[in-house]
């Protein structure tokens, strides 16, 4: 992986709106209109438009659909043609892999964005909301992946070989922070026959937290961040109807993070909840219910 800065891009092309369940067959319309009638010769018609394919994509519908755009590079001043669409991306620094064509793409974004990026301290930007990948030969070739980023700001214990103690944590934390995750302590003991492990769980994706566990049952990790800290929680299939049934009743942000959820088994997933506020807590509350009743 490696960062580059990059000036203002323009992409014009054929977009389709989807989403997780029917990706497959809609790209595969796009793409198969787009070569059946000789698209790439319309665009390259265009001023300042240059060889190799562009896999544009945004999130729609508050991530629940995205947008993707198949297209060439562009001069900024181009008028689309018929069925066709400029977006144009501001100058911004990314983060960019080169994958083999026969690695897949969807098990490659999930590396690269969750995986490779943080363990760098960065983040995507999200506020762009613009991604792509780029076939600089063919779109049966090798490829590349090209995500925004910003630097981290809640950096965390990456340092897999000195265990922090109490004292550590909670001056990384800060002291509002610390204090919020002791109420999150507080109230799974009242739940729960808690114990809690300091661990170092993933690598370096994530780092120093604890988990903390009912018995010998999973509940949740806690990892430490400078001035905040990240709860992570794994609903399973068998709980997707408990935290389905209490979503309305739950915070926007909670909302978003369970539609965006990283995917585990058919329609569970992981949750990556950085706490913020006091009230936030009421989520964390109601994910770790959902995952396994209180005792």
């Amino acid at each position: 992986m490696k960062f580059i800065e990059r000036d203002t891009l323009h992409i014009c092309g054929y977009v389709v709106e989807t989403d997780a369940a029917h990706n497959a067959d809609d790209l595969s319309k796009l793409y198969k209109d787009f070569f059946d009638n000789d698209k790439e010769s319309v665009l390259l018609s265009l001023h300042g438009s240059k060889k190799g394919f562009y896999g544009l994509m945004w999130y729609t519908q508050g991530h629940e659909k995205y947008g993707y755009l198949l297209g060439l590079e562009v001069g900024g001043e181009c008028k689309p043609p018929d069925n066709a669409i400029l977006k144009t991306i501001t100058k911004t620094t990314y983060a960019v892999a080169c994958y083999p064509h026969d690695k897949d793409a969807i098990e490659a974004w999930s590396e690269f964005f969750f995986t490779d990026i943080p363990n760098e301290g960065y983040v995507p930007n999200e506020q762009l909301n613009l991604y792509f990948e780029y076939f600089p030969e063919s779109v049966d070739g090798d490829y590349e992946l090209w995500v925004p980023v910003v630097k981290s700001m809640y950096e965390r214990l990456l340092d897999k070989d000195n265990e922090p103690t109490m004292e550590q944590v909670e001056k990384y934390l800060g002291s509002e922070s610390y204090k919020r995750l002791l109420s999150l302590e507080k109230h799974l003991q009242t739940q729960y026959h808690l114990t809690k492990e300091i661990r170092f769980p993933f690598g370096n994706s994530y780092g120093w937290g604890y988990k903390y566990s009912h018995k010998s049952s999973h509940l949740c990790y806690a990892f430490f961040e400078k001035g905040a800290f990240t709860v992570t929680v794994q609903i399973g299939d068998k709980q997707v109807h408990s935290i389905e049934n209490a979503l309305s009743g739950l915070s926007h942000k909670a909302q978003e993070l369970w539609t965006n959820r990283y995917p585990c088994g058919e329609n569970g997933g992981w949750i990556h909840y950085r706490v913020m506020s006091d009230e936030e807590l009421t989520d964390i509350y109601s994910f770790i219910h959902a995952k396994k009743k209180p005792v």
